[in-house]
């Protein structure tokens, strides 16, 4: 029987590779299921905020412990939809007052520029552990006018960087609307 014979020195320098190796992957991997995710828009309704096929990180950490504000953009996957996942900004929290008034919409009695709603007249408070989102470009946006709130454990995280393209790297995504800033000050 021919027997190959494998230095001590190799066997350990393998072993360590591999040790380093595994930590890597598992770090990488911890890194992509809850602390940080790369995603890519799909399709018009947040221009000019991001464009179709822009490149976002997300961070999906900040979300789970701190707080969704007003004016964060997140990233969700609402139940209603499927798998299917959306790129929003949050312009009404819980406790908000959110009123849809003449196909306008309102929070906390300020009306919201560029909005069109649909939906009949209607003045309610924003229920614990949900958000009313919209997109920016609200013309095109299917947003929460359609499909209702947005609950917190649908929400993936906040967007957080832009990587790509290289000409338009980001890290923060300015406010819709004027209007929308002031409802900050209502807090």
């Amino acid at each position: 029987m021919f027997r190959i014979h494998i230095p001590k020195r190799f066997r350990e320098e393998v072993a360590a590779n591999v040790k380093i190796i595994t930590k890597v992957v598992v770090t990488f991997l911890c890194l992509k299921f809850f602390i940080i995710e790369g995603y890519e828009i799909q399709g018009n309704s947040m221009e000019a905020t991001f464009k179709n096929h822009e490149k976002l990180l997300v961070d999906k950490l900040t979300p789970r412990f701190l707080s969704v504000d007003r004016g964060d953009v997140i990233i969700f996957q609402h139940s209603r939809n499927g798998d299917r996942r959306f790129v929003k900004r949050v312009v009404a929290v819980p406790g908000d007052v959110l009123e849809q008034r003449a196909g306008k919409i309102y929070v906390n009695d300020i009306l919201l520029e560029d909005t069109y709603t649909p939906n009949a007249d209607s003045k309610e408070v924003v229920p614990e552990g949900k958000f009313y989102v919209l997109g920016d470009n609200r013309a095109v946006s299917h947003d929460s006018r359609y499909f209702d709130y947005v609950s917190a454990e649908d929400i993936i995280g906040k967007a957080l960087f832009r990587f790509w393209p290289l000409n338009r790297i980001a890290t923060h995504f300015p406010l819709a609307d004027d209007d929308l800033e002031k409802t900050r000050g209502s807090d």
